[in-house]
């Protein structure tokens, strides 16, 4: 039976679900470091959408695509109708369902192809061009409307609209390191604020929340990566040097995008200890719970962030960075 399509309002838990989603697809496949984006319109914050995840897996050949696709089938993914192939021949997509209703589209994609490329330009030009994202909206509602009973017929019929969108996007340089001044994205002058336990168990939900914030700034995959490795290297750092251990006091972020910037601020409510009050360099070879607060992993924050400041307010420690925004990684 045909299924019909649902165009729904913008959900704030979507960049987690994708999240999420990676995570599960880099276990399943045994590679923690995959290359994996969001795309779609799932992955432009505001954007009304089906609400299912679209991703794109990198592959370096057809026949790796081939691998992980026989790896995700074995473990309750589904293909697709064959004639995707004929196509879409630089590609094989996989469906997951959840009871029956598509949940994710996997696309399991050659390396840098143009196609690739070209995907992530669409996306990136919706999340910075909020009046295209809603003339896009309009339209999927109106082929809903018309086409909702035929899946293929309503992905040809938004056809011209995203080749020539694209073909916009693909005329705009990559912005540079004066460009992010100007940065407008979807998220620009606005704020997200989370607190979650210093528990080590917490970090997937850490960087689920990352991945939203992540989505709302416009960030590319290394821009994205490189904020939460810094997050990461603080929520760790409260947890075994702070606490000595996993605790449920709370750690906040607080996050800010403005003016082609980030800024974070982030505050824990441990023992007072200024984590970048270190002159001597850390032993590299020494464990993480033997070295002194201040380690490796805070010299890397230092290292990633244009401004840091750490003082005692009150009852918290907090350390406000400041980051640059780039809009693709």
């Amino acid at each position: 039976m045909a299924e019909e399509i649902e165009i729904a309002e913008y959900d704030r838990r979507w960049p987690a679900r994708f999240a999420a989603e990676a995570r599960q697809i880099r276990r399943l496949l045994g590679a923690p470091f995959l290359e994996i984006e969001h795309h779609g319109s799932t992955a432009v914050p505001g954007l009304a959408a089906k609400p299912v995840i679209d991703m794109l897996v990198a592959a370096d050949s057809i026949a790796s695509a081939e691998r992980y696709a026989t790896t995700l089938v074995q473990n309750g993914y589904e293909r697709v109708d064959p004639r995707y192939r004929e196509i879409w021949p630089e590609r094989i997509v996989l469906i997951r369902r959840d009871r029956g209703a598509r949940v994710c589209h996997v696309h399991l994609m050659l390396r840098r192809h143009a196609a690739w490329t070209r995907l992530i330009a669409f996306r990136d030009h919706l999340r910075a061009h909020p009046e295209v994202a809603r003339e896009y909206t309009d339209l999927k509602r109106s082929l809903a409307a018309t086409l909702g009973h035929d899946r293929h017929a309503y992905m040809i019929a938004k056809g011209d609209f995203i080749a020539r969108i694209t073909d916009i996007a693909m005329r705009r340089p990559a912005p540079s390191a004066a460009d992010t001044a100007r940065y407008n994205g979807p998220m620009n002058g606005s704020r997200l604020s989370r607190t979650f336990p210093a528990r080590r168990d917490a970090l997937p939900q850490v960087e689920s929340f990352l991945a939203e914030v992540c989505a709302g700034a416009g960030l590319g995959r290394e821009a994205c990566l490189r904020l939460t490795l810094l997050v990461e290297e603080l929520f760790t750092n409260t947890v075994v040097h702070g606490h000595g251990a996993d605790s449920d006091a709370p750690v906040l972020l607080d996050f800010e995008v403005a003016a082609g910037r980030i800024v974070l601020v982030y505050e824990d409510t441990a023992p007072p200890h200024d984590p970048f009050a270190v002159v001597e360099a850390p032993d590299s070879a020494a464990r993480v719970e033997d070295r002194p607060v201040g380690g490796l992993g805070v010299r890397l924050v230092s290292a990633m962030a244009q401004q840091v400041e750490y003082r005692r307010a009150g009852d918290r420690n907090r350390i406000s960075l400041v980051i640059d925004a780039v809009v693709r990684g």
